[in-house]
């Protein structure tokens, strides 16, 4: 029977081992701000001082973000291994079972192989279904990107950006959410396309505005949650399983804006929660929420105020709103969601704040501001371009 060297396969199918998702932080640099040396920018503009101590920010944290690239990329290689039997489940003491381990690397035969590809094989396959079917059972969001005249190319390639990472985070998070991307030009997709878009699993791309979509309305939706299921033996009959789930499962459209009056509290899985695709840095201040109050739809903002200090600019990119949704869903509760999401640079001395205590500080914040103080950032839910350098590492 003829061999192959471990090496070799282990080369090619590298990116297919079982699915097996071993996460580890991702909440590299939570250090204070007050941790980074202010850097020398005597006789600089605000501006220049920004991009100075966004630099310092990125080289404090460089050398942890890089050790946990290695444990992440130990971690994988671990339940390959495991996956091929050739060592314990990631983390269990050899000395606790008898299971002798074998050292790498062997040799395995044709039929061995072709078991292990099996096996990848059927472990993604579920580990999609089940993706899709988690998806099509939860509450959607909706990054409404139907702003195309109002961006430059450079602008488009920003939100492409933040759209992919909102994907990457939705496609990890252990609770995904149905993710739209409506009112989609072409100058837009073409950008999206350079991203991998035709290969990213459970987006539904329209063209058209959310507004002109059956599955979403106006009103509150009255019946009760219904479990959806996601079969099919391909790809193909997986996607068009998950799609027929959505078109039933219909939600009542909420435009996330931070002119609203009603503040968010639960996350409701009738609800479809959009967000502004817009890279503005508060050039288009408003727009969203006039948008929403034409079509009659509910407005709500999150709670940001209610619970964190900010230091600065109150202006969240797409994929930090995004990523807020879906950890107030894990976690349980904002200041936790708030936490672990807002970049640490935003986040005052004081961190969290929680209860009257949050209030109070509030208060005194607003107290300082002044009433129609002009140059004061709104905290609008749209994409700022600054941010997407602290999100722009991607894994290998």
């Amino acid at each position: 029977m003829a061999s192959l060297d471990l090496t070799t396969d282990l080369s090619v199918s590298s990116n297919a081992v079982l699915e097996v998702s071993v996460e580890a932080s991702e909440n590299t640099g939570n250090s204070s701000n007050n941790d980074i040396a202010p850097p020398d920018s005597a006789g600089l503009s605000k501006s220049a001082r920004k991009r100075l101590f966004r630099a310092e920010m990125r080289k404090s944290t460089k050398k942890q973000k890089r050790k946990d690239l290695k444990e992440r990329k130990r971690s994988r290689k671990e339940a390959l291994n495991y996956a091929l039997g050739l060592q314990l489940p990631p983390g269990q003491d050899s000395s606790q079972n008898e299971v002798k381990q074998t050292s790498l690397p062997r040799t395995i035969t044709e039929d061995e192989l072709t078991d292990i590809r099996r096996r990848r094989k059927e472990a993604k396959h579920e580990s999609d279904r089940k993706y899709l079917e988690q998806s099509a059972n939860s509450f959607a969001i909706v990054i409404d990107c139907n702003w195309e005249e109002h961006h430059n190319d450079r602008a488009l390639a920003s939100l492409s950006q933040q759209i992919y990472f909102s994907y990457g985070l939705n496609r990890r998070n252990p609770q995904p959410a149905a993710l739209y991307l409506t009112g989609v030009g072409p100058l837009l997709r073409k950008q999206l396309e350079k991203q991998g878009l035709l290969s990213w699993m459970g987006l539904i791309t329209e063209s058209r505005d959310y507004i002109q979509m059956p599955q979403f309305q106006k009103q509150p939706i009255q019946a009760p949650v219904v479990d959806f299921s996601v079969v099919g033996v391909t790809k193909d009959e997986l996607n068009e399983s998950y799609q027929v789930a959505l078109e039933k499962n219909h939600k009542q459209l909420v435009y996330l804006s931070s002119d609203a009056d009603e503040t968010l509290d639960e996350l409701d899985p009738n609800c479809a929660y959009v967000i502004g695709g817009i890279v503005d840095r508060n050039r288009l201040k408003g727009i969203t929420h006039k948008k929403a109050m034409s079509q009659q739809l509910r407005t709500v903002k999150l709670p940001i105020r209610d619970h964190l200090e900010l230091s600065s600019t109150h202006v969240l990119t797409v994929n930090h709103c995004l990523e807020l949704l879906l950890e107030r869903r894990v976690l349980g509760d904002w200041p936790s969601a708030l936490n672990k999401v807002i970049p640490p640079r935003k986040i005052g001395s004081q961190g969290v704040q929680i209860g009257a205590e949050a209030e109070e500080h509030d208060d005194e914040a607003m107290a300082a501001e002044g009433d129609g103080h002009e140059d004061e950032p709104s905290e609008d839910l749209s994409v700022a371009e600054e941010d997407e350098e602290e999100d722009g590492e991607k894994e290998e």
